[in-house]
């Protein structure tokens, strides 16, 4: 099956799937704020990430703390764009889906440094707890939005 990657990871992409070489696996960037040029006082952005699977099918979605404070927005944000039906649960710490198959398979953080070419993934989610990372190191392996960013896992 041919895919193709269209979009840098700096793009953000709240219009269509990104197409990625991976099978099954998108990466969907939310924040505007990520297009903009880094200035050299201050060259990281971080960043909230969630996985989000139904079936077979894997999103990594992630945006700018500024924007997403809270990994529930960036759930929010997903079922919104893509005609979900969800819910709040318990007040504003936690999005659910209502449709059958969606579900969060956990969070955590990012931080990206357009300079050094350079992302660390770390951390969990208080409302939907970790990721898995060894999942997470192979998906990200054979997919090319991250060509040229080296990726660490940790803190």
């Amino acid at each position: 099956m041919e895919m193709e990657a269209r979009m840098d990871i700096l793009q953000p992409h709240t219009d269509r799937p990104v197409k990625v070489t991976a099978p099954n696996f998108e990466i969907i960037n939310f924040s505007a704020e990520l297009l903009a040029k880094p200035s050299p006082a201050s060259t990281s952005t971080d960043c909230k990430f969630v996985i989000i699977t139904n079936g077979e099918q894997r999103w990594f979605v992630y945006g700018a703390v500024k924007e997403y404070p809270y990994h529930a927005n960036l759930v929010e944000r997903f079922s919104v764009n893509n005609h979900l039906k969800y819910r709040w649960h318990r007040g504003k710490d936690r999005v659910e889906f209502s449709d059958n198959g969606y579900r969060v398979e956990g969070g955590g953080h990012l931080e990206i440094d357009t300079n050094a070419k350079g992302i660390r993934v770390s951390g969990s989610s208080k409302a939907y707890g970790s990721f898995d990372q060894s999942s997470l190191k192979q998906w990200l392996k054979v997919q090319t939005l991250l060509t040229g960013f080296k990726v660490r896992f940790g803190a």
